[in-house]
């Protein structure tokens, strides 16, 4: 002012700064930005049940969800899959259930109990599963009991179709042939008779005594 005097009233208790500014410059947060950070609640970590992008049918790598063609005669009728079993999330995973579905039956194949995956890991996993000729279509479901909270849900049904074209039965196995040894008599013979006939080719002829 006028006198020299230093204008203070910025200073004093219950006065803003003017337009957020601080009193030795920058901005200062608002209050009531500053409450609502404050009351925003932090984001938890979860896991993630999933797997890859494929898995391995007989040794050949197939997409899940595609349709995949075998050939051939297949010994027992069975056919091994390969698949990893992944924790995408964030967080360890406590147990869960995975579970292998016929979708042409409506029948469970498989049950297993996998006790927890830790967060970024992944394992491989193998099964035998028996084909019959035409599309044999199966689902894996990861987490089928959802005992996991996860960040997903949409990754746990994992399709795939695997159609047959061939003979399937087990490889025909001659047995090893044996041969029947029929075990001797316990019984003893009878003495011979002095009067016994011996039998030749024009009758039968009586033995004379023997003196």
């Amino acid at each position: 002012n006028k006198s020299g005097n230093k204008d203070i009233s910025s200073f004093l208790a219950g006065n803003k700064a003017a337009k957020g500014k601080g009193v030795k410059g920058g901005f200062a947060p608002t209050q009531q930005g500053a409450v609502d950070q404050a009351l925003m609640p932090a984001q938890s970590a979860l896991a993630d049940i999933a797997s890859r992008d494929s898995l391995t049918v007989g040794g050949s790598a197939v997409q899940w969800g595609s349709v995949h063609s075998v050939t051939g005669n297949i010994p027992g009728c069975q056919i091994q899959l390969a698949y990893h079993v992944v924790n995408k999330g964030k967080a360890d995973s406590p147990a869960f259930a995975l579970q292998w579905i016929d979708m042409n039956t409506n029948q469970q194949l498989k049950l297993q109990r996998i006790y927890g995956l830790k967060k970024e890991v992944e394992y491989l996993r193998t099964e035998m599963l028996s084909l019959q000729p035409g599309d044999n279509r199966f689902m894996l479901k990861l987490d089928s009991a959802s005992e996991v909270n996860e960040l997903s849900e949409t990754n746990n049904n994992l399709p795939v179709t695997i159609r047959y074209t061939g003979r399937c039965g087990l490889t025909a196995i001659k047995p090893p042939s044996r041969s029947i040894v029929v075990p001797p008599s316990t019984e003893k013979p009878a003495p011979a008779s002095k009067f016994s006939p011996i039998q030749k080719q024009e009758g039968f002829k009586p033995i004379r005594p023997v003196e």
